[in-house]
């Protein structure tokens, strides 16, 4: 097995420790799909809760501060997931929801799904940098990495080798735009000339007049999305500020001055063959591609023996079999009888002569399983009273224990003025109860979910909450007792 990563037109397979990169995509079938998602892609917002809240109402609040406060249209699928991190000398967990959009993902993964049919794991690009302190020896620290490319720019912040929290950045595009180069002449212009003033001609001034506001708004950018940072997680500084771009830069190194006065580390990581994000996605894609936390919802296609038309070819399989082995037997034990009867019949013939003595004893015995099969038929009857008593019992207390139940999520349901559309519950006491309500009353379906966790309900859960006819929100609620 080995895994293969794709970004846009990139085709990279690992095998063992080698990363080969490949010129057209080939694909074995236990090999493992993996891509990247940028962050620019995704909408985040974070927020604060309680030590002491539980950990199965965390999911609802996440649905529903993303619903509220960032954005999300309820007409529309998300793939919505949360990070948690605990503060240091606080009583509350600040969380991280993320969420983005499923047209997105079939919009962004259309063509590698063309060339695929699946996706077995989608990652966040922001996360990869837990693998960079173990392949490039780094000792961890409060550390900044700054990644600048056309398509999408970021900062991400680490501490202690872990993920504390991700900005957006300006990516190079709208200042290729306003300079009229493309990519490949800009990055050609940065390998020959960079942001060294000296080595423009004075016919480039209007060029070296964006690239230095655009360089210089940038790194203020960096200190603002830094400064955020210290005051969210408390971070006395930054150590460490690792910035990357996927081509040379010529003078990059003079602008480490911008950080000199603040103590901040400014290191420049060289460009290599491979993509420095690329080449940390797949590491962190091999180590993480089993975790919950997966953006793909292009899933892969079951093997066939587990299909339904497998299992359907199967199950016709195995009913012909049954029925060719019982006719068999039937067959096998209708000769045995036949033997069986001919045997009997030489008795009978020899018996013949004896049948007359054994008349009398035959009454006798005949008299005798009467009166066993009337005591047989009386326990019968005996037996179906108390089975029906018991049943009658069980139905009884099984309705007494349903409308106590069904009393008290009413009476939460008026209390926040809710209505049902359709409620039912199976043996294991698990209930699914579907409600509605106004438009300007949408908050109470959260309320009612956090009334029946006071009542003693559990596993509460609702899949998302949607409008019918623009005029009433429903929600499918399932919990247990």
């Amino acid at each position: 097995m080995s895994l293969i990563y794709i970004n846009n037109d990139k085709f990279f397979k690992k095998i063992d420790k080698d990363i080969k990169v490949l010129s057209e995509l080939k694909i074995d079938k236990n090999d493992i799909i993996t891509s990247t998602i940028y962050i620019k892609d995704v909408i985040t917002y974070t927020f604060k809760l309680p030590l002491s809240t539980p950990k199965e109402q965390i999911d609802t609040e996440v649905n529903i501060q993303l619903y509220d406060n960032a954005g999300l249209d309820i007409n529309k699928q998300y793939k919505t997931f949360f990070l948690i991190k605990e503060l240091k000398d606080t009583e509350v967990y600040l969380i991280e929801a993320i969420a983005v959009e499923e047209n997105i993902l079939q919009s962004k993964f259309q063509n590698i799904v063309k060339k695929t049919h699946f996706i077995d794991y989608i990652s966040l690009s922001v996360l990869y940098f837990s693998e960079f302190y173990k392949l490039y020896k780094k000792e961890t620290k409060r550390d900044a990495f700054v990644y600048l490319d056309n398509e999408q720019s970021f900062i991400t912040i680490y501490k202690d080798g872990e993920y504390l929290y991700s900005k957006t950045l300006n990516p190079l595009n709208p200042l290729l735009k306003t300079i009229n180069l493309d990519y490949n002449q800009f990055t050609e212009l940065m390998k020959q000339k960079g942001v060294n003033k000296a080595n423009y001609e004075v016919d480039d001034f209007l060029i070296v007049s964006e690239i230095d506001k655009f360089f210089s708004d940038y790194f203020m950018a960096i200190n603002n999305r830094v400064s955020y940072g210290k005051n969210i997680f408390d971070l006395d500084n930054i150590d460490n500020i690792y910035f990357y771009t996927p081509f040379e830069i010529n003078g990059i190194d003079t602008l480490k001055e911008f950080w000199d006065v603040t103590g901040i580390n400014f290191e420049v990581i060289k460009v290599e063959d491979i993509n420095l994000l690329d080449k940390l996605a797949i590491y962190y894609n091999e180590k993480h591609y089993q975790d919950e936390i997966n953006f793909s919802i292009f899933p892969r296609p079951p093997k066939f023996y587990k299909t339904k038309t497998f299992q359907f070819f199967m199950g016709f399989v195995i009913s012909i079999l049954l029925f060719v082995g019982d006719f068999g037997y039937r067959y096998y034990q209708k000769i045995e009888l036949q033997n069986n009867i001919v045997t009997l019949q030489k008795q009978i013939k020899i018996k013949s002569t004896k049948l007359s003595k054994l008349e009398q004893k035959n009454k006798l015995l005949l008299q005798r399983y009467q009166k066993i099969q009337k005591k047989i038929s009386d326990l019968e009857n005996k037996i179906n009273y108390i089975k029906n008593v018991v049943q009658k019992s069980l139905e009884i207390i099984n309705l007494f224990k349903v409308n106590e139940d069904l009393v008290n999520i009413t009476s939460l349901l008026e209390k926040n003025k809710l209505k049902i559309f359709a409620i039912s519950k199976d043996i294991n006491n698990s209930f699914d109860i579907k409600v509605y309500t106004n438009l300007n009353n949408r908050e109470s379906i959260a309320v009612f979910m956090n009334d029946l966790l006071d009542e003693g309900y559990t596993d509460i859960q609702t899949n998302k909450i949607y409008t019918i006819n623009k005029n009433y929100y429903m929600s499918l609620i399932r919990f247990k007792k």
